[in-house]
């Protein structure tokens, strides 16, 4: 197998008030497992909020590039690459859904190997190398590969998804309450909707003060001070955190979490918090039907149509249902082991060493 030491691995990945931070944090947790085996990881993204390039640097990625504009964003990724590789053939991971079929091609015709990271089955798949689905559906029937004279090696489910190095190992489960009281809130790392806000307003009216409140907000949310001061102002007992760096010690907090449909809900999975799931963008429909008809979660539907008898039955349903809460934290932590990205990570070695044949 090849020495990762002697393999950079290049990724590009945006992160923004509109696309969130998800895409990026799933590549952040890919470059921490390929830093494990020995290698050095690269960045290309446009500009991004100031924690996220120290959440870069902290994790030791060696260098970062950021690309002021769209035009000529293929040209600038490959000299960027070629400046900080010697070998032939670097390996590079594309995450996001706005690289196309033209920018792929451009980095293959430059001589790139390519991971391509996809979610629902929309990310063109002629150029890659490997195809990484992290999602519990994922499947090969999504993918209309068979016509291709080269198709990608699939890396499909839950046991390839992308999680940071703290939740490579998985600590004793906490004690199973009858009524749960700790509630997490997060809506992921830019929330653009506002979707916090509302989530607070409806858990006011819900009106039982017994509740425990810890809401999570990321980076890139514009309503920071909003949600401070809603909590100030409010009877119930709401705890505000910002830029959080181990969110582990949090899901083992709660006894449950209301949370967008994005990449949280696998961690969550991993922690085997019961959730309650809100839909904040169209990738994220898929994640949420499949949690809520696999009865591992259950599912408000999309932001914008949240509705507060639906909401309080949801709520009541999970709080006073000790044991429904027991058989899904058993059911989650079967989907996701945390194991993702050193699996993902040791994929990219053999390939490359089929296709060099080192």
């Amino acid at each position: 197998m090849h020495n990762a030491h002697h393999l950079p691995l290049f990724f590009r990945v945006d992160a923004g008030l509109q696309m969130g931070t998800g895409h990026l944090m799933r590549c952040l947790a890919l470059a921490q497992a390929w830093h494990a085996l020995g290698g050095k990881t690269f960045f290309i993204t446009k500009r991004i909020a100031p924690a996220l390039r120290r959440h870069l640097r902290t994790a030791g990625v060696s260098g970062i590039c950021e690309i002021a504009a769209a035009r000529n964003d293929a040209r600038k990724t490959i000299r960027f690459i070629q400046a900080n590789t010697k070998g032939r053939n670097p390996w590079m991971v594309v995450d996001g859904y706005h690289f196309g079929a033209n920018y792929l091609k451009q980095l293959r015709s430059a001589g790139m190997r390519l991971l391509v990271i996809d979610d629902h089955a929309k990310m063109p798949i002629t150029y890659a190398d490997l195809l990484l689905n992290q999602n519990a559906y994922a499947s090969k029937k999504l993918y209309s590969f068979k016509k291709l004279k080269r198709p990608p090696q699939f890396l499909l489910g839950g046991k390839y998804c992308l999680l940071r190095r703290e939740f490579w190992k998985r600590g004793k489960n906490p004690e199973n309450q009858d009524a749960a009281e700790k509630v997490l809130v997060t809506m992921g790392g830019a929330d653009p909707y506002g979707a916090t806000i509302k989530i607070l307003k409806m858990l006011a009216a819900a009106g039982d003060h017994r509740l425990k409140l810890t809401v999570i907000v990321g980076a890139n949310n514009p309503r920071v001070s909003l949600i401070r001061h809603f909590a100030q102002c409010s009877k119930l007992s709401i705890r505000v955190v910002k830029n959080v760096k181990n969110m582990t010690r949090w899901y083992r907090w709660a006894d449950l979490a209301i949370t967008g449909g994005g990449t949280t809900c696998w961690e969550l999975a991993w922690a085997g918090v019961p959730m309650m799931t809100v839909t904040l963008a169209d990738n994220q429909l898929m994640i949420t039907r499949c949690l809520h008809r696999g009865g591992f979660a259950i599912s408000l539907g999309w932001h914008d149509l949240l509705d507060q008898k639906k909401f309080n039955r949801a709520l009541n349903q999970l709080r006073s249902d000790g044991l429904r809460r027991r058989r899904m934290r058993q059911a989650l932590q079967k989907i996701i082991d945390g194991q993702g990205a050193l699996r993902t990570a040791r994929a990219i070695m053999t390939r490359a060493k089929t296709i060099t044949g080192a």
